[in-house]
């Protein structure tokens, strides 16, 4: 026979447990919707800021497909269909959404559906991927500005023993030009150690390892002009780094 004192216990601690899921779902760094026959009945703090809207109640019981523009409605539409009849399933896409003051914002929409008092429930999560987008852009700018570049471009990351001393690098991007001046392929170093690629390097009197090592520790620059002797050639560098372990070098 169940007691009161263990009926309380039960009652109080699914209290506990609606509160703490009630707590995650508001402070959701994503802005976060749940809908119920495609109507908006709950939504999170992030969702005023995403929508720009000062009160729940400039969204609550709206149509969840108001929020989005007409391409984007459809793959909503979509995913929402799937959801009624998987419910163990998750969706995502990437669409547009409708702010209130008439902004349109790129999102990631991320949407999962569960039984609650017997009625199906969706929860919808949308991400502001403008930046996101904005860094992909600006990354591939940089990346065909390498490739196409006329100097050498290599970047590398310091290997140490165990007391720290530097003691090999490995490569771990080139362009098209460090390929010219140094006549090593790509396809033959990435991700190879120097002592692999270059197996003559500790044999010169130059200590390419020990001052790149120094420089990728201290996360500091240097210019200078050295002669490689198992490459038969001499190069003018511009070696830098701005994250430890980690070093560029810029080959003429």
């Amino acid at each position: 026979k169940v007691t009161y004192e263990e009926l309380l216990r039960e009652n109080l601690q699914l209290k506990s447990e609606i509160k703490n899921s009630y707590n995650i779902f508001n402070y959701a760094p994503n802005a976060c919707l749940i809908i119920r026959n495609n109507k908006i009945i709950l939504i999170n703090k992030v969702c005023l800021n995403l929508f720009k809207v000062k009160k729940e109640q400039d969204i609550l019981y709206r149509g969840i497909f108001e929020l989005f523009n007409i391409t984007t409605q459809k793959e909503v539409k979509n995913i929402l269909a799937k959801l009624e009849k998987n419910h163990e399933n998750i969706e995502k896409i990437e669409g547009q959404i409708i702010c209130l003051d008439g902004e349109i914002v790129e999102v990631e929409v991320l949407a999962s559906s569960f039984i609650e008092n017997g009625e199906l429930s969706i929860n919808i999560c949308l991400t502001d991927i403008r930046k996101t987008k904005e860094l992909y852009i600006e990354k591939e700018k940089y990346k065909n500005l390498l490739k196409n570049a006329p100097f050498g471009f290599a970047h590398h990351k310091i290997i140490l023993d165990d007391s720290g001393k530097p003691i090999d690098y490995a490569f771990l991007e080139i362009n098209d030009a460090f390929e010219l001046l140094t006549n090593l392929k790509k396809v033959d170093i990435i991700d190879r150690r120097v002592t692999e690629a270059i197996p003559k390097i500790k044999e010169g009197s130059f200590d390419w390892i020990g001052f790149y090592g120094e420089v990728s520790l201290n996360l500091s620059d240097k210019e200078f002009e050295q002669y490689s002797e198992p490459l038969k050639r001499w190069y003018k560098v511009k070696v830098y780094s701005t994250e430890k372990y980690y070093f560029s070098t810029l080959f003429i």
